[in-house]
């Protein structure tokens, strides 16, 4: 039980360095910078777009997911 703690511990706090990170650098400058590390690394022009395509994304997940529960909560 308290190695499964430890790994919960350890995920959390990676998450919570990378929003920080993201909160002090900016994410769209972290997005920009993805971008950019994408481009370097990926020679095929479709790779290079749909990675960008899952990027934006993921960036875009939490918007979307604050929206959902504002609309529930206006509905009940």
């Amino acid at each position: 039980m308290e190695k499964i703690m430890a790994i919960i511990a350890i995920s959390l706090g990676k998450k919570a360095t990378v929003y920080a990170v993201g909160r002090y650098y900016g994410f769209p400058r972290v997005y920009r910078r993805l971008c950019e590390f994408n481009r370097r690394v990926s020679a095929d022009r479709q790779i290079m777009r749909r990675r960008q395509d899952i990027v934006k994304s993921i960036f875009r997940i939490p918007n979307k997911i604050f929206a959902l529960f504002r609309r529930k909560s206006k509905t009940t």
